[in-house]
């Protein structure tokens, strides 16, 4: 009996199988150890002591950004709370003089009405003694007469 060949589809797997099997796979440091390190290892551990390095120069890098921020904005809410305080000032300065203004106002008003009120009782006076004047010559008139 004759054997059956292999197809070629299945052959091209088995040959691919076989370079993955063979490919070296890189190694990672699993132990620490400073005895029984290799060449790999030793360059292994520079470059992860490296980018360790670098981790902790970004962190206090970006803590240093983090703090700068916060400084400016405690800053800007400071010149914020300043600008208000003093806004508040102003306001209430200008609300003060006004209030002030308009009591002399009334000052003014309630003695202009006085005035007034005084002189309409003058003017009331001198128009009834006026009007009374009359009677008083004829009185004089009479009583001139009767003396002579």
């Amino acid at each position: 009996m004759a054997v059956k060949k292999k197809s070629a589809a299945k052959k091209r797997t088995a040959v691919r199988k076989k370079a993955v099997r063979k490919t070296a796979v890189k190694k990672t440091a699993t132990r620490r150890t400073s005895a029984r390190r290799g060449a790999g290892t030793k360059k292994l551990a520079a470059s992860v002591k490296k980018t360790q390095a670098r981790a902790k120069a970004t962190q206090a890098r970006l803590a240093a950004a983090k703090k700068k921020a916060g400084a400016q904005e405690r800053a800007q809410q400071a010149k914020l709370k300043a600008s208000l305080a003093k806004a508040k000032a102003e306001f209430k300065k200008a609300d003060d003089e006004m209030k002030a203004f308009e009591k002399r106002q009334a000052v003014a008003n309630k003695a202009l009405a006085q005035f007034d009120k005084a002189e309409a009782r003058k003017a009331a006076k001198a128009a009834a003694k006026k009007k009374r004047r009359p009677a008083r010559k004829k009185r004089a008139a009479k009583k001139a007469s009767a003396a002579s």
